[in-house]
């Protein structure tokens, strides 16, 4: 795959696959302008055209069904070899907070997150890349489509190992 490409008029850079799906591909890429990060979720070759509804009707019917779960900012566009489908990552992933909390916090954020998931109908993305945590806002982005693994995949990604004592006793995500 290329290191960059362009996604609409922004250029991106490649800096992971996260994932594979039934026709699609999930990356994180970070926006060349202004170094934000997005998960993108690519379906190359171009689908039919009535899967392409079905994706622009599902990407639309996110504004009518808003939860905080949702990425703010997101995008969807079709070229002649793709369909994308971008969500801003703001926030500090998950990846980033795991090394240094012990287990009670690990198993408070896991319970947190179940929580959250059960009352969502939407099917998420469950990467600790994208997992993002800011003082009390958990955000984790939708995918058009079915999820590829669910929450107890998520602490597979992650070092078992915790830190005795751990680092930080903080839960951003009750503030």
């Amino acid at each position: 795959m290329d290191m960059t490409r362009f996604l609409g008029t922004h250029r991106y850079t490649w800096l992971m696959e996260l994932g594979r799906g039934d026709g699609c591909t999930w990356h994180l890429m970070r926006r060349e302008l202004d170094g934000a990060r997005f998960l993108a979720q690519i379906w190359a070759p171009l689908p039919t055209d009535r899967d392409l509804e079905q994706i622009r009707d599902t990407f639309l019917a996110r504004f009518l069904d808003a939860s905080p779960l949702d990425p703010v900012i997101s995008h969807i566009g079709i070229d002649g070899e793709q369909a994308w489908y971008l969500q801003a990552l703001q926030g500090t992933p998950l990846s980033r907070r795991w090394g240094g909390w012990g287990d009670g916090q690990r198993q408070a954020l896991l319970g947190h997150l179940s929580g959250r998931l059960e009352q969502d109908p939407h099917p998420r993305f469950l990467h600790p890349e994208v997992i993002t945590l800011r003082p009390g806002l958990t955000q984790i982005p939708r995918v058009i489509g079915g999820s590829p693994w669910g929450l107890e995949a998520v602490p597979g990604f992650l070092s078992p190992t915790a830190p005795v004592p751990a680092l930080s006793e903080d839960l951003p995500w009750d503030h």
